[in-house]
């Protein structure tokens, strides 16, 4: 008999437990569930006083964005750039940036030196970094590009941010311009040929 008692104590205490434990799990989802109550009837052909219960429905958009350069024609610089005298050459390009993230994007290029195709040897020193545009040293030529933010870089560094934004852009995109300058101070000895710099452009979501 004692041992008879013994096992439905036991088991008394292990349905104890589950039943327990079972309140404690499903307490949160019983106690985030609303209620409302009404006992306002029909009365004499009226309807009854309307009760409300409100809850919210979400989802989640995804961040995207799109970067278009054209890339069908080289930029073709233009100006009296004479090997020897010296002058100016200036070119531009724009790509159009589009993203839907609310924190905005950060636009980065990257632009090679200045090298003539047919011998590696003969190139443009990079323009230094500032503002405005520097003129080279007589007997020397620069080369250098400039985005809508900050100034000019010289070429053949690091990739430099050239625009940013701190929300999306518009839904046709942002053009952003990259103004190209290339300039030799004579009297100089500059190797007549085509020369030839490669930018990449980079977009980042911010």
């Amino acid at each position: 008999m004692k041992k008879f008692m013994k096992k439905i104590l036991v088991l008394t205490l292990a349905i104890a437990f589950v039943l327990g434990n079972g309140f404690f799990m499903f307490e949160g989802v019983m106690a985030s569930a609303a209620t409302v109550t009404s006992t306002d009837g029909q009365e004499n052909g009226h309807p009854s006083t309307a009760i409300s219960i409100p809850y919210n429905v979400q989802l989640s958009v995804d961040s995207e964005m799109s970067l278009t350069c054209d890339t069908s024609t080289p930029v073709s610089m233009a100006g009296d750039l004479d090997g020897m005298t010296g002058g100016v050459a200036t070119g531009t390009r724009s790509c159009t940036a589009v993203t839907n993230n609310e924190a905005g994007y950060t636009m980065q290029a990257a632009v090679t030196a200045m090298t003539s195709i047919e011998d590696a040897a003969d190139f443009f020193g990079a323009e230094a970094a500032g503002a405005t545009w520097t003129a080279p040293a007589a007997g020397a030529g620069s080369f250098g590009y400039k985005g809508p933010e900050g100034g000019w870089v010289g070429s053949g560094g690091s990739a430099a941010t050239i625009a940013s934004t701190t929300e999306e852009s518009t839904i046709s995109g942002d053009s952003v311009k990259v103004d190209y300058e290339a300039e030799v101070t004579g009297p100089a000895l500059f190797v007549s040929g085509l020369y030839q710099a490669t930018t990449t452009i980079s977009l980042f979501m911010n």
